[in-house]
C-alpha cells in the first residue's frame, strides 16, 4: 500500500470514529459556537426534544441569528477515502454537496417542525467549505454587522474562519498521530487546547 495511503487511513477509519475523529469535529463545532456568541447571536449546543414522533436526532447546534432560528449540523469529509474517492476526482467540493444531502435528509423535517432553517456546515478536511457552510459564515458576518460590537464585524469573522481553519488541520493532525501511535502501540495523547472537547 502507498505511504500517502497508509498516513491517511487514519483520517476515515472507523475504528477512530467516536475518538479523534469526533475530536476534531467537536472542535470545529466549539468554534462556531463560539463565533456565534461573539457575533451576538444566541446558541446552544446539542440541543434535545426539537424532533417529532420520537426521533432522538440532535443536530449540533441551536442558533438564533439574525431573527432566524437556524439549526445546525457539522459534517468533515474526507473526498480522499474510497468510498467517495472516484465521485469526488469528477468535481471539486463534490464531498461537502454529498454530506450536505445526507444532512438535509435528516434534519429538514426537524427544522420544520421548529419553524426553523436547517444549514448544514459541511467542509473537507482540506478546509474546502461546502455553499452552506459559507452561507452560515455569511449570516454570522451579517449579525456581527449589524449588532455594532467591539471588534469590527470583519474581524470576527476572520477570526472564526482561522480558528476552524486549525481545528480541522490540527484534528487530522491527531488521528494521523494516534493511528500511528496504535499501529506501533503506544498510547495516543489527545490535547487541541482551549480547554475544549476538539475536532
Amino acid at each position: 500500500m502507498p505511504v500517502k495511503l497508509i498516513l491517511q487511513h487514519p483520517l476515515s477509519c472507523n475504528s477512530q470514529k467516536g475518538r479523534e475523529i469526533t475530536l476534531r469535529h467537536d472542535s470545529v463545532v466549539n468554534d462556531l459556537h463560539h463565533g456565534i456568541k461573539a457575533a451576538g447571536g444566541v446558541c446552544i449546543k446539542e440541543p434535545s426534544r426539537l424532533g417529532s414522533d420520537g426521533d432522538n436526532s440532535r443536530p449540533d447546534l441551536q442558533v438564533v441569528i439574525g431573527g432566524e432560528q437556524v439549526l445546525v449540523d457539522v459534517t468533515i469529509g474526507n473526498p480522499t477515502c474510497q468510498t467517495y474517492q472516484d465521485q469526488c476526482s469528477e468535481e471539486q467540493l463534490k464531498c461537502t454537496v454529498m454530506a450536505e444531502q445526507r444532512k438535509n435528509n435528516k434534519y429538514s423535517a426537524m427544522a420544520e417542525t421548529q419553524n426553523a432553517k436547517f444549514i448544514p456546515f459541511a467542509v473537507e478536511m482540506y478546509g474546502g467549505l461546502g455553499k452552506s457552510a459559507k452561507k452560515l459564515l455569511n449570516m454570522i458576518s451579517k449579525c456581527a454587522r449589524d449588532q455594532m460590537l467591539m471588534w469590527p464585524y470583519h474581524r470576527i469573522i476572520q477570526n472564526l474562519k482561522g480558528e476552524i481553519a486549525i481545528s480541522i488541520q490540527r484534528g487530522n493532525a491527531i488521528a494521523i498521530l494516534a493511528g500511528y501511535n496504535r499501529a506501533i502501540g503506544k498510547p495516543a495523547k489527545l490535547h487541541m487546547g482551549r480547554g475544549d472537547a476538539a475536532a
